[in-house]
């Protein structure tokens, strides 16, 4: 992460959009960890440093927790 924390936050991003629409095992638990997986990108994508990727990033997740809400 300390090395390029720009490309570990991508990934971060990309393994939690991975887990919205895994279709394997309990949809709760893959949107869980994809909330995990957004929070974790969120250490670098701060509102300060990368304003854009962290608007973005809040917004999916507040999604994430609302469609988890709903199940």
């Amino acid at each position: 992460m300390e090395a390029y924390p720009d490309e570990w936050a991508r990934i971060q991003n990309n393994l939690a959009n991975a887990y919205c629409i895994r279709i394997k095992g309990e949809q709760a638990e893959n949107l869980e960890i994809a909330i995990n997986y957004y929070q974790e990108s969120l250490k670098v994508y701060t509102i300060e440093t990368y304003p854009y990727e962290w608007a973005r990033t809040q917004n999916t997740e507040v999604l994430i927790v609302k469609k988890k809400g709903n199940k």
